[in-house]
């Protein structure tokens, strides 16, 4: 699967076991803008080489709908804002904008924690909505 333009938006399923995002074989983003949130059982993230950075963040515990998430450049400016629209686990964020190896700050609900461009993440708790915590 290869991105390379436009604006992707993926409200994937809410089970476990199923991503947002599938591909079978590699996936590569290039260009355009992706935000693709779902569960964090079967997170497909872009290739560590594509061209353009992503972020990732993988939730222990499920945010649920209608919780706002901000995510946010290392110096406090907006990259995106969206309110959950399903229960979510995950959130993978892509734009020209995000740098590989350079740290996003991801807010969920007015908790926030930071993420690398370009790592595919671990799990991270979560107390419920609002209450994110870095391991």
């Amino acid at each position: 699967m290869s991105i390379s333009g436009g604006a992707t938006t993926v409200y994937g399923p809410t089970t476990n076991w199923q991503g947002a995002l599938d591909s079978n074989g590699t996936f590569t983003i290039s260009g355009g803008d992706l935000l693709a949130v779902g569960s964090a059982g079967m997170v497909i993230n872009p290739e560590v080489d594509s061209q353009q950075g992503w972020f990732s963040l993988n939730l222990v515990d499920v945010i649920p709908t209608d919780t706002e998430i901000e995510l946010q450049e290392s110096n406090g400016s907006t990259l995106n804002t969206f309110s959950t629209i399903k229960d979510t686990q995950n959130v993978t964020f892509s734009s020209a904008d995000v740098s590989a190896g350079e740290t996003y700050t991801v807010v969920i609900d007015g908790e926030s924690f930071d993420v690398t461009a370009g790592e595919t993440p671990e799990a991270t708790a979560a107390d419920g909505p609002g209450s994110v915590q870095q391991p």
